[in-house]
């Protein structure tokens, strides 16, 4: 049997790389080229689909539809849909509609995979799914798909709403590519209220993706006053990978550097932002910020020299000539705990002003070494 098995297989040969490929669609020998969808390499059936969808020949069309599903057995070839994709060619993706309802196969990948034909059948697929009333899993993918989508605004809103909380992550997330008032409207009436911290923080990246004045304030709401610090995080990830430096965006960092921010790999991407912006507006907010800063988070510690909590520091970067007169104004407000008197104090003595670091609790002549109780003569 093995003998005649592979003797039938001599008889029918198939391609065995990419050379046998393209030759076989120079000659015209379609089906010969069709013949690398039963092949085991998924790489080279994918290289002859990125090949076949090229050509308007029927034969490749109809070969690169039926490897892609086939409905008899419950198979699909997602290497194959893959790299058939990129084409955008409604036909084909029509060809892989009906597995979308076939329990047999993995239809989420399936969604997936339709999705990145962008064309209008693949589209009209994602919207049913998504605003029909299957598992929640489904409907998230297929949001998901829509994504790739400029004209599916109105079916990621309603999904806002879904009493599922991976389902309103997923049009959360989707909607950061869609940038228009409705779904900044959308997005700022959920983050803030919605039960999920991961939606929230979905919302608040998506927010702060569009650039504008509405879209970056409701981001700020969530870096302000988030109870949970994924959400506080996601804006700044966002502006950070912006190199953000809009007004809103430096008025936003000084409003959060006068609130208590226990987070502090979130202090230190706040005041970090200030030195990436490095505009004069955000010299003049580190200035402006060091007292309101000092207050609410110098409490009971003296930030080191360099670290991520040093807004002095960034300020000092940023416009060196001035930061005595910064940190002298900022001493002088007053309302600063012992370590935070201290902390302005070792910066106006470093920066060639005169102050009395007081001794704090828990202080001793070595304690610290950067700034240092001791280290400088005050």
């Amino acid at each position: 049997m093995v003998v005649i098995l592979a003797s039938l297989f001599a008889c029918d040969p198939s391609p065995t790389g990419r050379d046998d490929i393209d030759l076989a669609i120079i000659n015209g020998d379609f089906d010969f080229a069709c013949k690398a969808y039963r092949v085991e390499d998924a790489d080279l059936r994918g290289y002859a689909a990125s090949r076949l969808v090229e050509s308007a020949v029927p034969a490749a069309a109809a070969c690169t539809c039926a490897a892609m599903y086939d409905a008899a057995s419950g198979k699909v070839d997602l290497a194959v849909a893959g790299a058939a994709a990129p084409k955008g060619r409604a036909d084909l993706a029509t060809c892989l509609v009906p597995a979308v309802e076939d329990a047999r196969v993995d239809r989420i990948a399936v969604l997936d995979a339709l999705a990145r034909f962008k064309a209008p059948p693949a589209r009209e697929t994602l919207v049913k799914v998504a605003e029909g009333a299957g598992d929640a899993p489904l409907r998230a993918a297929a949001l998901s798909g829509l994504r790739f989508y400029d004209d599916a605004n109105a079916t990621l809103i309603k999904a806002l709403q879904a009493p599922e909380a991976e389902v309103r992550l997923a049009a959360a997330v989707a909607l950061e590519r869609h940038v228009d008032q409705g779904s900044i409207v959308a997005l700022d009436g959920i983050v803030t209220t919605d039960a999920s911290a991961e939606v929230r923080a979905a919302a608040a990246t998506s927010l702060a993706s569009v650039q504008t004045l509405d879209g970056d304030y409701g981001a700020c709401k969530a870096l302000i006053g988030d109870a949970d610090p994924v959400v506080r995080a996601a804006p700044m990830r966002t502006w950070q990978t912006q190199v953000a430096r809009r007004p809103e965006v430096i008025d936003c960092l000084e409003k959060k550097l006068g609130t208590t921010e226990p987070d502090a790999a979130i202090r230190a991407a706040v005041i970090g932002h200030l030195k990436i912006a490095n505009t004069a507006e955000a010299q003049n907010t580190a200035c402006r910020a060091i007292g309101p800063y000092t207050r609410a988070n110098v409490t009971d510690a003296v930030p080191e020299e360099g670290s991520g909590d040093d807004l002095v520091g960034v300020q000092n970067a940023l416009n060196w000539e001035q930061t005595l007169s910064c940190v002298q104004k900022a001493y002088a407000q007053g309302g600063y705990t012992c370590h935070g008197r201290y902390w302005l104090a070792w910066w106006i003595v470093r920066t060639g002003g005169h102050a009395v670091a007081p001794s704090c609790p828990g202080m001793t002549t070595d304690a610290v070494s950067s700034p240092g109780p001791r280290e400088i003569s005050f």
